[in-house]
């Protein structure tokens, strides 16, 4: 359940401002006692402008459960000063041991002021439980309230008026090395309870990201099922497939962006006699959220159609897949049947499903690939979230070899479904080629078109967690 505080900050200057704001009020809720709460989900994959705090005693802190990388130490006997230091509307995560300590200060908080404020549920001890990794070192006791930026490091972004650049393995490097900038998570959490992201630049979470997310996942094992098994996949069992894909991943991810959304807006907004129907004006983001979730029965139709118009395709990979079908190998067809079976799925209520809408226009300066030194992977490996959103700018964010690891299970899913497709033990091979040889050509017909011109860099990691190092490599 959302909530909405009473004392409103001043109004946000961009999209993507407004849309921060609506996805941390969307993302938190009130415990039984009335503080304000957000999950382990939600800050492991955290915007960069959300400051993670942890109100332990430095005691707490040199124990076994570790700390949250990134965070930064300001003991409850100093949380007050929070309100003191930083501006208003900043948005800040308290995290305690189980997250009773942290709950109270955080409405602690509100009262002074502070109305984009949350606790961790369940603290660093539920952390833990959803296979999110911590580190164990002495570094979170220099990261006091002294050295928590007083000024917003991306107010720029904020503001709308970042002048877009080129980014140099020097802006990579510096980075990676924010302690913000990358969580680590273990891979086994990715294949029962993850979100597989897009490559876009403008989605500021910790992202593991290949083209077009899990919807861009889903259609290329589609797409590949039809090239291994020479039969195609009926329109009409694309919802079936979807549910059970979605009940075997745990969550689903898709995006859209506000220039899309905002083109389907002005459709609507042009027909007079469904005014009644639609969010009242100026429809802020949080109205349009709760809206497209749950439309009134009678637009329904309306909307399917358009939804499937390209313009009001927000991800820039599944656009290109609906337009450009015969070089994506994807049918138009089996693409215009998951679009609304998604969109049926969801406004039927599923809570695994995540449509987001990105915001402002496309500021990447570099493609940038994320690797780890370890091969193959296993269930137990460790891999980085990393937030393609820098202070100098966007980069398209690449994790090619997670991305091969999910979608070898998501073959081996595919292959215990029999009864859902075509395929057949005697296609398993073929169907691997397939799907690795199709997904080569789709990241590389994405990224070279919306990422031509742009350097491109490996990021290679050695070690995990608080023993990671990494390498920046021109490509």
């Amino acid at each position: 359940m959302s909530w909405s505080p009473n004392t409103q900050p001043p109004p946000a200057q961009s999209a993507a401002e407004r849309l921060l704001r609506a996805n941390f009020n969307a993302q938190r809720w009130r415990n039984p006692a009335g503080a304000p709460m957000v999950s382990a989900e939600f800050v492991s994959e955290a915007a960069r402008r959300v400051r993670i705090i942890d109100v332990r005693t430095p005691e707490e802190l040199e124990g076994p459960l570790g700390y949250i990388p990134g965070a930064f130490w300001v003991s409850a006997e100093r949380v007050a000063e929070l309100a003191a230091r930083l501006p208003k509307n900043s948005y800040l995560v308290l995290v305690s041991r189980g997250g009773e300590r942290a709950a109270l200060l955080a409405q602690y908080l509100e009262m002074l002021g502070m109305p984009f404020v949350a606790a961790l549920e369940g603290g660093v001890r539920e952390w833990k439980l959803k296979g999110m990794v911590t580190r164990r070192d002495a570094a979170l006791a220099a990261r006091t309230l002294e050295t928590i930026p007083a000024s917003d490091p991306f107010e720029a972004e904020a503001r709308g008026d970042r002048e877009k650049k080129l980014l140099t393995a020097e802006d990579i490097r510096r980075h990676i090395g924010d302690p913000g900038s990358v969580r680590w998570l273990k891979l086994a959490t990715m294949v029962v309870n993850g979100k597989q992201s897009c490559v876009d630049g403008r989605d500021d979470h910790g992202v593991l990201g290949s083209p077009g997310g899990n919807a861009g996942e889903f259609l290329l094992s589609l797409a590949a099922i039809e090239q291994s098994t020479g039969e195609r996949v009926e329109a009409r069992s694309v919802k079936t497939l979807l549910d059970a894909y979605i009940d075997g991943i745990g969550r689903f991810y898709m995006h859209t962006d506000t220039n899309a959304l905002n083109a389907m807006i002005m459709k609507l907004r042009a027909k007079p006699e469904i005014q009644h129907l639609l969010p009242p004006l100026p429809g802020l983001p949080e109205h349009w959220r709760k809206w497209t979730a749950s439309p009134p029965m009678e637009l329904r139709p309306l909307l399917r159609e358009l939804l499937l118009v390209p313009e009001h395709i927000g991800c820039g990979h599944l656009r290109r897949t609906l337009t450009m079908a015969s070089e994506y190998g994807v049918r138009e067809e089996l693409m215009r049947a998951f679009v609304l079976a998604l969109y049926e799925l969801y406004w039927e209520g599923s809570t695994t499903i995540s449509i987001e809408v990105l915001g402002g226009s496309h500021d990447e300066g570099a493609v940038v690939s994320v690797v780890v030194d370890e091969d193959p992977l296993h269930a137990f490996s460790r891999v980085p979230l990393v937030s393609p959103a820098s202070e100098q700018a966007q980069m398209f964010l690449n994790t090619p070899q997670v991305a091969n690891y999910l979608r070898s299970e998501a073959a081996a899913f595919w292959m215990r479904r029999s009864a859902l497709t075509p395929l057949r033990r005697a296609h398993e091979k073929r169907y691997h080629e397939a799907l690795f040889e199709l997904a080569g050509a789709q990241a590389g017909s994405t990224l070279g078109a919306l990422a031509k011109g742009l350097p491109r860099y490996e990021v290679r990691f050695e070690g995990c967690d608080e023993e990671a190092t990494f390498t920046v490599t021109a490509q």
